[in-house]
């Protein structure tokens, strides 16, 4: 696990991107994800730490025209953002007051609610994010987890079957594969209903 100061960091970068999508109409920026609950990935590359694992962000908005307007910011110029070391995704997810409150239940929401961390904003905004358990997680919800899970091990099979693909590649592929194994168990847990 890189230390605090790593992740800092690039969250630093990530955070001023969003200030300026949103102008800085932003109520709350909430962290999510394997980040969020302290098992996320990283590597030294270069000399430098860079998370394999995705940043999940929530971003809370006041209303619908500031969450248009930062979604379009965010498509077309995040291409051109310079994170640098940042070697994993990114997921924005904009949301106004009342589509935090209705956010179903799925897999990365169920991790938001027992372990968001604010990284801008109120606190209690990451308070508002609905309380449910694995028995809330609909069959739909469950075969969407295996079949992204699918598709990540499609993309994975390419760098780890090539001979002559460095460590820049592999090891991302080998993250997606780990990650597939422990979807796959989180899967089975919810089809238990837990």
């Amino acid at each position: 696990m890189a230390d605090s100061n790593d992740r800092s960091a690039a969250l630093r970068r990530v955070a001023a991107a969003i200030a300026a999508w949103t102008d800085g109409r932003s109520r709350a920026v909430l962290l999510g994800g394997s980040h969020a609950a302290g098992h996320a990935v990283w590597r030294t590359s270069g000399g430098v730490r860079v998370p394999l694992s995705d940043l999940d962000l929530y971003v809370v908005v006041p209303d619908r025209a500031v969450q248009a307007r930062a979604q379009r910011r965010m498509r077309d110029h995040a291409p051109a953002l310079d994170l640098g070391d940042l070697a994993s995704g990114i997921e924005v997810a904009f949301l106004t007051p009342a589509d935090l409150a209705a956010l179903p239940a799925r897999p990365g929401t169920l991790e938001l609610e027992r372990h968001a961390v604010t990284l801008a904003g109120d606190p209690a905004w990451a308070e508002r994010v609905p309380a449910r358990d694995g028995r809330a997680v609909s069959r739909e919800e469950r075969a969407l987890l295996i079949e992204n899970r699918a598709f990540e091990l499609l993309l994975a099979y390419e760098p780890l079957a090539a001979e002559a693909a460095g460590e820049g590649a592999r090891l991302p592929a080998w993250h997606a594969v780990m990650k597939c194994r422990l979807e796959l168990a989180a899967a089975r847990c919810l089809d238990a209903g837990e």
